[in-house]
């Protein structure tokens, strides 16, 4: 079994010369970087600068003395290796403890995100994956939103009457109440999700740490006795310690002392990535809980929030001697500054601040700022206003500088020029080469997208097309689609007859045709592997399509991978064929170019979860319907004839079952998904959005067909037996069937 790269030292290739992509990139800080990472589907660009900012945190990580030279051999040693941090300080009354929440809601809301990549195409099937796969399907409740740590700190910043937007929101990233310092840690967890491999030894000294450490909130949380039921149960605690060991023990099983040692100095380093990350926002919060914030504070944070809207609207006004729209054009603006005029303007009367004009008719219906600030705001200004009459004049210094490790450069995305183009002229063998590795290749996405739009262009023009019955385009009702779901799979039961032999196809065929359909069955699953992101991994939606895809890789046991399944089938019939990731399986001559057009497909659609949503769900339903009843019992029929191991398709007849399995969950996915159109945006827009899902529903069976065409083409001019081109199709190729 190969091992995904896993054990080799991965680079990480961006085309062209790198520091042309960080030209492009401004400074910004970690509030901004939060925000394109959380949402890097929309602004692919930050990949090179989340690379460079990784890249500059770990080079400058004080050395981590206490840490041990050799690799742990048991579980005490690990343990050692990251206890529990203590509570870095007392957090005195209902104020701060809700302030520490708060604080901790960035981090907290994404727990685990970090590990969101690890299980791919090309890695899902090895032991390390599997283990740290096992670890974020646990973050995210195994598919169960209940579960979900995010959702479970939602429901404790409910309970202090905590309100914040969306986590993948502007407005989450610039919360005025929200520290600088509580998007550090994120940001570099996110950073860090988007090299699986290329940081793979950082990522389990990472995951190790946070196994066995103890975040402040909920070490607060077990001080106070209504705050319990927000903690985990030790059960699961113990389970995330002894898989973080065994992810370790993994890694480092089978390599040489000199290869062990450098992989373990690099775990080391992650173990000090988390440690730095956890301490400096505990450091910061000690810092925030013993100094109170001031009406100056809160005053400052509003101007910072208000003034990239502000630019432009005050004509000729002038505060301090100096135009506002010029203030508010400095980049970056000094806000201590312009407070510290305005304080001194016309606009602001510090001895009777309740008749400043600043309160009165600048804010006042009619004034030219009316409904500009909201009431909590108007608060915020009033009390700043009154602070003034007792207040000495404000000592001016220059603000510390962040603990955080310098990061040489900070970036602010820009669109980068189509240069991306030249991936269009690559074969479908050099495409599914480098989106089974997109995580080293990431300047491959372009390049997928417009796979996936040319694909979904030609099967959306089949929706007006006379098709067969089943495969016609319908107006979606609840009613509808439950019985067209319940007709095609009553079709197909129906057609089932019982064995007679000899089979249809002969075991050489057979064989060929297993061969043929390793591109597709050893990337199985690839189409939601990137459903369940940090930002959206917490809806019922995300949810459900995962438990799919945690089932598909094995839910962390390698022995029931799918793709290890029909690893084993491989080998039981001597078909020896290069590693996924390697080149030389994209290349190997055995393959017809066409067996690459459908895993190219689920491969590149998987990296737009967001862009390409009702197209997912309704190819997804595509194929767990593909192939139920008659054509599943028949394979495995035949295939126990010949004897061929015919446990990947048994597996399917059980998994995918509409009772309660895999074409269950798609089907209810569909509703699911649609209610929740119909109830934000009406039922013309709920139409628009089935018919995207019945595009997707249909590409499975029009990226196949050339696939199916290679194949008669080929028994044509190889067996010269016309009589069996059919009956070969579809038996071995019914798309989705081996999925």
């Amino acid at each position: 079994m190969d091992d995904g790269g896993l054990y080799a030292d991965v680079n990480l290739e961006f085309d062209g010369d790198r520091s042309e992509w960080l030209a492009h990139y401004e400074r910004c800080g970690d509030r901004a970087l939060f925000y394109y990472l959380i949402n890097h589907e929309d602004d692919p660009d930050i990949v090179p600068a989340a690379y460079d900012r990784i890249c500059s945190c770990l080079a400058a990580l004080p050395p981590e003395g206490r840490l041990p030279v050799e690799p742990p051999r048991d579980a005490a040693a690990v343990e050692a290796l990251a206890g529990a941090y203590p509570l870095q300080f007392e957090v005195q009354g209902r104020e701060q403890a809700i302030e520490l929440i708060r604080q901790y809601a960035p981090a907290a809301l994404l727990e685990g995100c970090w590990l969101q990549n690890v299980s791919r195409a090309a890695t899902c099937h090895t032991e390390v994956t599997a283990h740290l796969f096992s670890i974020y399907a646990g973050c995210i409740g195994h598919g169960d939103a209940a579960g979900h740590a995010g959702n479970r700190y939602r429901s404790l910043l409910r309970r202090f009457g905590i309100d914040l937007p969306p986590v993948t929101t502007q407005a989450f990233s610039e919360h005025p109440e929200l520290l600088y310092a509580a998007f550090h840690a994120p940001v570099v967890q996110l950073c860090l999700s988007l090299f699986p491999r290329v940081f793979l030894p950082e990522l389990i000294g990472f995951t190790l740490a946070y196994a066995y450490a103890t975040p402040v909130w909920l070490q607060l949380c077990s001080l106070q006795p209504d705050l319990t039921a927000e903690l985990p149960d030790r059960a699961s605690v113990d389970r995330k310690r002894h898989t973080a060991g065994l992810a370790l023990q993994a890694y480092v099983a089978g390599r040489g002392a000199v290869s062990r040692q450098a992989g373990w100095q690099r775990i080391r380093r992650g173990v000090a990535l988390y440690r730095w990350a956890e301490l400096d926002l505990s450091k910061r919060l000690k810092e925030r809980l013993n100094r109170p914030s001031t009406p100056r504070d809160k005053m400052i944070a509003l101007l910072r929030q208000k003034v990239p809207y502000a630019h432009g609207h005050h004509r000729a006004a002038c505060i301090g001697g100096k135009r506002i729209d010029d203030w508010f054009s400095e980049d970056p603006f000094d806000a201590e500054g312009f407070l510290d005029a305005l304080a001194r303007s016309e606009f602001v009367a510090s001895k009777a601040p309740v008749k400043s004009r600043l309160l009165t008719d600048l804010t006042d219906f009619g004034g030219p700022m009316f409904r500009i600030f909201s009431k909590k705001e108007r608060t915020i200004i009033q009390d700043w206003v009154k602070s003034l009459s007792d207040q000495k004049p404000p000592v001016r210094t220059q603000a510390a500088a962040p603990t955080c490790p310098p990061t040489g450069r900070t970036y602010a995305v820009v669109p980068i020029h189509d240069k991306e183009r030249g991936h269009d002229s690559m074969d479908i063998r050099q495409l599914f080469y480098r989106l089974v590795n997109s995580d080293l290749f990431p300047n491959v996405l372009p390049a997928a997208k417009r796979v996936v739009s040319r694909h979904l262009s030609k099967s959306s023009a089949r929706l007006n097309r006379r098709l067969p019955s089943l495969r016609r385009f319908f107006p979606y009702t609840h009613g509808a689609f439950q019985a067209r779901i319940e007709e095609l799979y009553e079709k197909e039961l129906n057609a089932y007859r019982p064995f007679e032999p000899p089979p249809r196809l002969n075991r050489e065929l057979y064989v060929w045709g297993i061969e043929q359909l390793a591109p597709t069955v050893l990337v199985d699953g690839c189409w939601l592997q990137n459903i369940a992101q940090a930002g959206s991994s917490h809806s019922r939606l995300a949810a459900a399509l995962f438990r799919i895809y945690a089932d598909e890789v094995g839910n962390g046991h390698t022995r029931l991978n799918h793709p290890n399944v029909y690893r084993r089938l491989l080998e039981s019939l001597s078909i020896d064929l290069p590693p996924l990731d390697d080149p030389a399986f994209s290349a190997y001559p055995g393959f017809l170019d066409a067996a690459f057009d459908l895993p190219v497909y689920l491969l590149a659609i998987s990296h737009f979860p967001k862009t390409f949503l009702p197209e997912i769900i309704g190819l997804n339903l595509a194929i767990e319907l593909s192939g139920l009843g008659a054509r599943y019992m028949r394979l495995v029929d035949e295939l126990d004839h010949w004897g061929i191991d015919s446990t990947i398709i048994r597996l399917h007849i059980s998994i995918d079952n509409v009772a309660g399995g895999h074409a269950a969950i798609a089907r209810d996915v569909v509703g699911l998904y649609l209610d929740q159109v119909l109830a934000c945006s009406g039922e013309v827009a709920m139409q628009q959005h089935w018919r995207r899902i019945w595009t997707g529903f249909l590409s499975l069976n029009s990226v196949s067909k050339r696939f199916g065409l290679a194949m008669l083409w080929h028994y044509a001019a190889h067996f010269a037996l016309p009589h069996w081109y059919r009956r070969m199709v579809d038996t071995l190729f019914t798309p989705g069937a081996w999925l």
